[in-house]
């Protein structure tokens, strides 16, 4: 088990703190726990990271993590980065602040639907669900809650495209046997000609 310490000093042309020294320190390694202490000094504002971690994690580690969300996992999760990124610009926080990938990837397996479940996610204290359990239940709600109503209109666009298919595949047949009694016409009236010339 290993300490690092990171001083994230705030940009004033982006506006933001800059997590990418963040990102990369911990993209491949097991963190045990991370602290973040928000402070001032000469008038400029910092974070800074207390880190715990682990060295030399398995580089599959990240893989293990996806691979355990099904398609629709794979979908919420991409939406709850999502929410997580305008999270931390509003705030001007680092992203992981606000929830960890293996965080945002609890929340996908469990599906809390209440905040008392999501305060059993580790790491998500008090403080944590206070601020943003509310609108992390309210898109586990309706991700899964509303995701039946979403088949039964995608089963409906399978049913009429199926539909269209048939009756395009009728009008197909109905326009193939046209032609052919027309061929057969030609056919009749090219032998009652020969016929004739005979």
């Amino acid at each position: 088990m290993q300490v690092k310490i990171i001083t994230l000093p705030f940009d004033p042309t982006g506006n933001v703190f800059e997590d990418d020294t963040i990102n990369k320190f911990t993209m491949n390694k097991q963190i045990i726990s991370m602290k973040s202490q928000f402070f001032y000094h000469n008038d400029l504002p910092y974070w800074s990271v207390y880190i715990v971690y682990n060295v030399d994690v398995d580089l599959t580690m990240k893989e293990d993590l996806k691979s355990s969300l099904d398609q629709p996992g794979l979908l919420f999760y991409k939406r709850l980065q999502e929410w997580r990124k305008i999270k931390a610009d509003e705030n001007k926080i680092p992203v992981f602040i606000i929830a960890t990938n293996k965080q945002l990837t609890d929340i996908i397996i469990e599906k809390p639907r209440t905040l008392e479940a999501l305060r059993m996610i580790d790491g998500f204290a008090k403080k944590k669900v206070t601020k943003y359990g509310n609108d992390i239940i309210s898109m586990v709600k309706n991700f899964y809650d509303k995701k039946p109503i979403q088949n039964v209109q995608a089963k409906k666009r399978v049913a009429n495209n199926k539909n269209k298919t048939t009756f395009q595949q009728k009008e197909s047949q109905q326009q193939e046997n046209q032609q052919q009694k027309i061929q057969q016409q030609e056919n009749q009236q090219d032998k009652n000609q020969q016929q004739e010339k005979q």
